[in-house]
């Protein structure tokens, strides 16, 4: 009985498979990259009606307006982790809490929160790389940065520093240190979860 279980698994997460496949086609075809509209004709329209009642749903959860949109991003990361789980069920005929917890954290960390902490290191360190230089070039992009930065360097000023003088150097020290510390503690914790119930 377990083994019919554990193939209908597979056979889930290989459709899931197939359905992230036409979510990223989707995507691009509905998206800014090949200048295609909404609603579209012939596979687009078909792929908009397979597809699209998704991504709404992530779209309404995720969405607060704005340039960017990350649903989509948050639906494939849910794909993932439902396949993901499959997988492991059909590999080992069982699932625990544990590995739930571990599938689940691995693929959001993996997919979404090391990436835009490795983004963000790579900014900080351009920009502090930058810090001393007077020239109208390193100026600009000193603004562009420092806007792009403003609220994530407030947040550190006020968990570290409130009421108290100091200087804008030493901020973004800070920033880029706790970023450093939270990628470092974000991937040994994903390795030893995985060591632990995987």
């Amino acid at each position: 009985m377990s083994q019919t279980f554990a193939v209908i698994a597979s056979f889930l997460a290989d459709i899931i498979g197939v359905y992230s496949f036409l979510v990223i086609i989707r995507i691009f075809l509905s998206g800014p990259f090949l200048g295609q509209n909404q609603t579209g004709t012939g596979f687009i329209a078909f792929l908009g009606k397979i597809v699209d009642p998704f991504l709404g749903f992530f779209k309404k959860l995720f969405y607060k307006g704005g340039r960017l949109d990350f649903s989509p991003m948050w639906a494939l990361v849910c794909l993932n982790i439902l396949k993901s789980i499959l997988k492991l069920f059909y590999l080992t005929g069982k699932l625990t809490v544990g590995s739930v917890i571990t599938i689940f954290f691995n693929t959001v960390w993996t997919s979404v929160f090391s990436f835009l902490n490795i983004v963000l290191i790579i900014i900080l360190i351009y920009r502090l790389s930058i810090e001393r230089r007077i020239d109208p070039k390193s100026m600009q992009r000193k603004e562009l940065f420092d806007n792009l930065l403003n609220g994530l360097v407030f947040k550190v000023y006020n968990l570290f520093y409130k009421g108290k003088g100091v200087t804008d150097l030493r901020l973004l020290q800070t920033t880029l240190a706790i970023f450093i510390v939270i990628e470092i503690v974000g991937s040994v914790l994903n390795r030893v979860l995985i060591g632990i119930f995987l």
